[in-house]
């Protein structure tokens, strides 16, 4: 008796051991799904097809500043609250020809409309050399989704722009708030196009990852 006490009581342990291995190899899936903590990093695309308002742009009191001299600038600084006629935000999709010479549209994914999905509030600062054509531009952004978008929470953006006269460059990155709690999102300029509105856009083109799968 006490034998097969001792056999019952090996194969016991034996038994809780391969428990505990099977458990510490296997992630916590259900315990994060319930929390709603961790979510998995997967990345897709990110495009953006901004149609900003120069012309709209409220200058910031003491703005715009010249050096040395307002009657002979050679560098202007400025600060603007930043307007926009039109913004699309697309997750997943991608910027393909439409067929139409130069006319460029969004394909797939998910897009969110200015106005209808999201409000957006900026300030650019800006540096510009006259005698040269550089100019150098800062831009601090957010995106805050309405309710028909089906998100509650936030784009916090920012972008620098670089280049010389009509030509630049352009990098952007942000992070997520709300439900988008741990989305990253980086792009770049993608250059100047005629959307599908046959109107002239700027697109930022790039990934975003961690975009919660239950919008997609």
């Amino acid at each position: 008796m006490r034998e097969l006490n001792r056999k019952v009581l090996v194969t016991a342990v034996i038994v809780l051991a391969v428990a505990m291995l099977a458990m510490l190899a296997t992630p916590l899936v259900g315990t994060a799904q319930a929390c709603g903590y961790r979510r998995r990093r997967i990345c897709t695309t990110y495009i953006a097809v901004v149609k900003p308002n120069l012309l709209a742009a409220t200058p910031f009191p003491g703005y715009p500043k010249y050096r040395p001299s307002e009657d002979n600038p050679k560098i202007v600084f400025n600060k603007c609250t930043e307007v926009m006629v039109g913004y699309k935000v697309n997750i997943g999709g991608e910027l393909v020809d439409s067929g139409i010479p130069g006319v460029y549209k969004i394909d797939g994914g998910t897009t969110y409309v200015l106005g209808t999905d999201f409000t957006y509030e900026g300030t650019w600062w800006s540096v510009t050399y006259v005698d040269t054509g550089y100019w150098y531009w800062s831009v601090r952004y957010t995106i805050t989704f309405l309710t028909a978008s089906g998100i509650d929470g936030t784009l916090e953006m920012y972008a620098i722009l670089w280049g010389q006269d009509l030509t630049g460059n352009g990098r952007m990155h942000g992070y997520g708030t709300g439900d988008l709690r741990g989305v990253v999102v980086k792009a770049t300029l993608d250059g100047v196009v005629w959307d599908e509105d046959y109107e002239l856009a700027i697109t930022h083109v790039g990934t975003v990852c961690g975009w919660p799968t239950w919008l997609q």
